[in-house]
């Protein structure tokens, strides 16, 4: 898993602590004998950060974009193997559904 705060390794089953990020997080799973599976996940932004914005002056969400905790990702994410998938939570929370394609 990958985003621009950083790169985490993790062993299924398993888990792992991540950075949040206002960017995808990027995930990969490989398997021998399987086509990788794929997944980009939407980073959410949290309604604190308008409260900040809005009650804040701007300066709280400054800072809350700085170091992450505006953001957040879902706490499960399913890949299938040899899929590539978006996963927008704001999307499925909503009605909406996820997007699957073939890897590229």
């Amino acid at each position: 898993m990958s985003n621009r705060k950083g790169k985490w390794l993790v062993s299924s089953p398993g888990s792992t602590t991540i950075s949040r990020a206002n960017d995808n997080l990027n995930v990969i799973c490989q398997k021998d004998g399987m086509e990788p599976g794929r997944a980009a996940v939407v980073s959410v932004t949290k309604g604190s950060m308008f409260g900040n914005i809005i009650f804040g002056g701007g300066i709280g969400a400054i800072i809350d974009h700085s170091n992450g905790s505006a953001y957040e990702y879902p706490n499960f994410v399913q890949v299938m193997m040899g899929l590539f998938k978006t996963l927008d939570p704001a999307l499925t929370q909503n009605g909406g559904t996820e997007t699957a394609a073939a890897p590229r």
